[in-house]
């Protein structure tokens, strides 16, 4: 699979959703990206588990809210080095998470007061992202049922720790034909442990990148186990997160 730009980030965190897809299906039979360098971070937390997110804005990180809401620990953003080394002493601070009224991960209820599902947490930093980190644009449409979209986490490599963070990527598909509950059920479950708060991506009219979901996790249907992801194309979900990151 192709890896595509470099946007993302690793959350370490509270409770990241695990799928019980086989090893020969998920992100981490997915390819490696050689091309991240210094231009991923990783933000880590004492808390457990580990999640993805994405970079909304210079000072703000999208991921789950589940991988933040019941987390003992501040989080913080570590600034990858040249071949996606971690360096110690290379750190942003986060002031504060915001998630949607309503939300309570630690019942793993993901629905807002206005009934829409929204298992979103946006990070605000206390200083800025670097500038080789390039905000990822929320998507203007959605594709509808059966679209090709690109899968990204960080999360475990067959079954294995994944102690560097490591990004792996590939195709999926989509299943919803509408995401207009705020939810997206993919065709197939492709996700691993950490790999929560991850995107799925996929280029526009205009032949951008753009991000259609955030990783939930996984929801069984007729038998099935699909990866569900919430939607920040959906109108309500999208007008959260920009009141978020628009907010002095």
């Amino acid at each position: 699979m192709k890896i595509w730009s470099p946007l993302f980030l690793a959350l370490l965190a509270h409770a990241c959703g695990e799928s019980t897809a086989s090893s020969d299906l998920d992100i981490v039979a997915g390819r490696a990206d050689q091309t991240w360098g210094s231009s991923v971070v990783l933000v880590s937390d004492t808390a457990l588990g580990s999640c993805t997110g994405t970079a909304l804005t210079s000072r703000h990180v999208l991921t789950a809210a589940h991988c933040v809401q019941g987390g003992t620990g501040k989080p913080y953003v570590n600034i990858y080095g040249p071949g996606q080394a971690l360096p110690q002493k290379n750190s942003l601070a986060v002031l504060k998470f915001d998630l949607p009224a309503g939300i309570d991960a630690s019942r793993l209820d993901f629905q807002a007061d206005d009934q829409r599902f929204a298992d979103l947490a946006v990070l605000t930093l206390a200083e800025p992202l670097p500038t080789s980190i390039k905000p990822l644009p929320l998507a203007s449409s959605y594709p509808g049922r059966g679209a090709t979209v690109l899968a990204v986490g960080t999360g475990e490599h067959d079954r294995t720790l994944n102690a560097g963070a490591e990004m792996r990527s590939r195709s999926a598909r989509t299943y919803s034909t509408s995401d207009s509950s705020g939810s997206i059920v993919m065709a197939a479950a492709y996700t691993n442990k950490g790999d929560s708060g991850g995107p799925i991506v996929f280029r526009g009219s205009d032949g951008r990148w753009q991000q259609l979901g955030i990783l939930n996790g996984t929801v069984e249907y007729q038998q099935n186990i699909l990866d569900r992801y919430t939607s920040v194309h959906e109108a309500r979900n999208r007008l959260w997160i920009q009141k978020i990151i628009s907010a002095r």
